[in-house]
């Protein structure tokens, strides 16, 4: 059964734009959203209409901090990339990432000396960029 509401991230998804252009709608009055406790937004399904003039993230070129970091994947002597760096290199919250790596939704994730760290490879794999780490 499909939900009745979704997330800005889910909204942004079904879209093609950012979550920042779904909270922007939702505040310009363009979209309905429904603000839940701690703040977060669910949104009905049935309020979802394609956003026009928004440039789409499929058409986006990949920013060249994004690039420049994805290069250096393979500079780790270790094979290993600390949790801050993977996150930067994936583009999310460091939080994010941690929690990513410690439910295993992330492979790769090792805890060491309380500090977590990601595989090259793993983190290219999720990142969807060939040849990393090899």
């Amino acid at each position: 059964m499909e939900k009745s509401t979704v997330s800005t991230a889910e909204a942004a998804l079904l879209l093609g734009v950012s979550e920042q252009v779904v909270r922007q709608q939702i505040k310009n009055d363009a979209l309905t959203g429904v603000e839940m406790h701690g703040g977060c937004w669910r949104i009905p399904r049935s309020s979802l209409r394609p956003i026009g003039d928004v440039e789409r993230l499929e058409n986006r070129p990949t920013p060249p901090y994004v690039l420049r970091l994805v290069e250096r994947l393979d500079s780790y002597d270790s094979g290993m990339i600390p949790c801050a760096d993977a996150a930067k290199i994936a583009g999310v919250g460091v939080k994010a990432m941690r929690n990513g790596l410690r439910s295993g939704r992330i492979p790769g994730g090792r805890l060491v000396g309380g500090c977590w760290l990601v595989t090259v490879a793993d983190l290219g794999r999720w990142l969807g960029v060939s040849g990393a780490g090899a």
